[in-house]
């Protein structure tokens, strides 16, 4: 097969937070899992998302099941990976974050994607994307939100860069 007729089979997409969260980032990956399933049927479509427990809030298997079962018969894989919930704050957040950046940068490592696509406020995702990316050699697509920049100049204002 020559390289112009390639087709893209697997794509691997990173978010945090996906349904049943409410989250523009989970919203995101809705659409465009949704729009790349309509363009081509035969895509394999991995979704590497933490559990949901947003704001603590818990979800039960019922309501899990009901979003997969939205995707189920789409050549969609939801991989949902387990984090603690150690509290609201920044650190909490981080230390949290941590076990869905190095249980997702292990699973995509066998994976094998074509295409590697995070949506991402945190800087964090995008880090993890383009290291899968690297470690897979294949193409990468970053959707950096506006959160992330609105954060940036937050944190980093002008007398301190």
């Amino acid at each position: 097969m020559s390289k112009e007729n390639k087709k893209f089979k697997k794509i691997v997409l990173f978010s945090f937070n996906f349904l049943p969260d409410q989250s523009p980032g989970s919203t995101r990956i809705k659409l465009l899992v949704n729009k790349l399933n309509q363009i081509d049927k035969n895509l394999k479509i991995i979704i590497i998302c933490s559990l949901p427990r947003r704001f603590g809030k818990k979800y039960t298997r019922k309501d899990l099941k009901i979003v997969d079962k939205l995707y189920e018969k789409k050549n969609i894989m939801i991989l949902r990976i387990w984090i603690p919930f150690f509290g609201q704050g920044p650190l909490a957040s981080l230390i949290s974050y941590l076990f869905y950046f190095f249980q997702a940068g292990i699973v995509s490592a066998f994976l094998k994607p074509d295409i590697t696509f995070a949506t991402s406020a945190k800087l964090l995702t995008a880090l993890l994307a383009s290291i899968s990316s690297n470690f897979n050699r294949s193409k990468l697509y970053l959707d950096i939100r506006d959160i992330f920049t609105d954060n940036f100049f937050y944190y980093y204002r002008w007398n301190n860069r």
